[in-house]
């Protein structure tokens, strides 16, 4: 039921995807049964240097802001499933820690107003990837990919859409999918 709700959720909230927990090694069904603390590392800026020198200083601003944001929703949204003994941030990781860390590669803050009144203009975007890797090792278990955007449609809906909501439900839909891997 809970699946069915997220997914309700994320359908009314944007435009775009978020894709399922990717193991790297193809396997189907990734398992987590065997870790239990979870470390969320800084989330890092891919976004930034891809703008034009002008509006950097600003961008690289609104993406320092947006990583804590996301990587503190990420730690508070796997914290209160309670599948996990431990979840921190910037912890020194250990065996049977996971780790969790990724990148924001564009973002878009988007007008709020303009999404509200005339629709078509003030899209407000993210797209992100995140990794979970074995604390021990540091390898690679599995990534994700996020790629959210406003709906081009007027009023509330596309009013209330930022890059906060997306990554308040790519942080749920994430700890969702790590709920499930260490419950198999």
């Amino acid at each position: 039921m809970r699946a069915l709700v997220i997914s309700l959720s994320l359908l009314l909230a944007s435009c775009g995807s978020m894709g399922a927990l990717k193991a790297t090694n193809g396997a189907e069904g990734l398992s987590l049964a065997a870790y239990n603390r979870v470390v969320v590392q800084n989330i890092e800026d891919h976004a930034s240097m891809a703008v034009e020198a002008a509006v950097m200083p600003r961008k690289i601003n609104e993406v320092a802001a947006a990583k804590e944001t996301f990587a503190g929703l990420i730690r508070d949204e796997i914290a209160k499933l309670r599948v996990f003994n431990q979840v921190s941030r910037l912890e020194v990781p250990r065996k049977g820690t996971l780790i969790v860390s990724g990148s924001i590669n564009r973002l878009e803050e988007g007008t709020a107003t303009e999404r509200l009144v005339i629709g078509l203009t003030g899209r407000s975007e993210l797209q992100a990837t995140l990794e979970l890797r074995d604390g021990a090792t540091k390898r690679l278990l599995a990534s994700m990919d996020v790629d959210e955007s406003s709906w081009i449609i007027m009023g509330f809906m596309g009013g209330s859409q930022s890059p906060e909501s997306f990554m308040a439900s790519a942080a749920e839909y994430f700890a969702e999918e790590l709920r499930v891997a260490k419950l198999r």
